[in-house]
């Protein structure tokens, strides 16, 4: 479980330094070219979940920020219950994006968002390291189960069970 405190601390410390640079630097809409026609750092502030979902709502980013506290708390517990350490690195990559995120809803009301590509006529939905860390976890933690897809029955959701098997039925295999 250390380590995947560790690898949340990290992402965590990483997205609110990035963040803090960028508040800063940089002023709202404010851009900076990194690689022409493809990549910036833009400032932006978004008040919704991912691609801006709930940002209109004056309620959404209230009941983000409930369903953050809440999937961190859980997503925590999922660590401390389940040994499997590739499931654990990618849990943590999740709970410290979403951490980065709650930190800054919490203290203003929004989330500061600054990387910005662009694809032809295409502007992806600018984010930032929080959501980046989310995405890679849950992309991994996807691609590990599909590679190892006998280890998806050894992952417990609560303490009593596994999913697809009761304790007593792990516990008869054992």
């Amino acid at each position: 479980m250390g380590l995947a405190i560790i690898i949340s601390l990290i992402i965590i410390f990483c997205d609110q330094l990035s963040k803090y640079w960028i508040l800063n630097n940089l002023a709202l809409h404010e851009s900076i070219p990194v690689i022409k026609d493809f990549f910036s750092i833009f400032h932006t502030r978004n008040r919704g979940a991912a691609w801006g979902v709930l940002s209109e709502q004056d309620w959404g980013i209230h009941l983000l920020t409930i369903i953050s506290i809440i999937a961190s708390v859980y997503i925590v517990y999922l660590i401390y219950i389940n040994k499997i350490v590739p499931v654990r690195i990618t849990l943590a990559l999740i709970l410290g994006g979403s951490i980065g995120n709650l930190i800054d809803r919490v203290r203003f009301n929004n989330v500061v968002d600054f990387l910005s590509f662009t694809f032809g006529d295409y502007q992806f939905p600018v984010f930032n390291i929080a959501d980046s860390a989310i995405v890679v976890g849950a992309i991994c933690l996807v691609v590990y189960f599909i590679i190892k897809p006998e280890q998806l029955e050894k992952i417990q959701l609560t303490r009593k069970n596994s999913i697809g098997k009761s304790q007593t039925e792990r516990q008869n295999e054992e």
